[in-house]
């Protein structure tokens, strides 16, 4: 959780910032298997840079959790 903290905290200065496959799972709470199974349905934009391992941006994660978010019912 720490470790997911820490990723977030600096979300807001560099939203460009890429992140691996264990640091994309941090982000969104899911397994490293569940991240490449995303990818490979092509459910979560990525990045590949120079053919070589996956990247993710940043503020791509953020705004997979703003889309994902459900508000609140008003009290009555």
């Amino acid at each position: 959780m720490a470790n997911r903290n820490k990723l977030m905290n600096g979300m807001e200065e560099q939203d460009e910032r890429l992140v691996d496959v264990a640091g994309a799972g941090l982000v969104l709470g899911f397994p490293k298997k569940t991240i490449y199974n995303l990818v490979h349905q092509r459910r979560i934009p990525f990045v590949k840079p120079f053919g070589k391992s996956l990247r993710f941006k940043m503020s791509d994660l953020q705004k997979i959790i703003d889309d994902s978010t459900i508000p609140a019912l008003e009290a009555k």
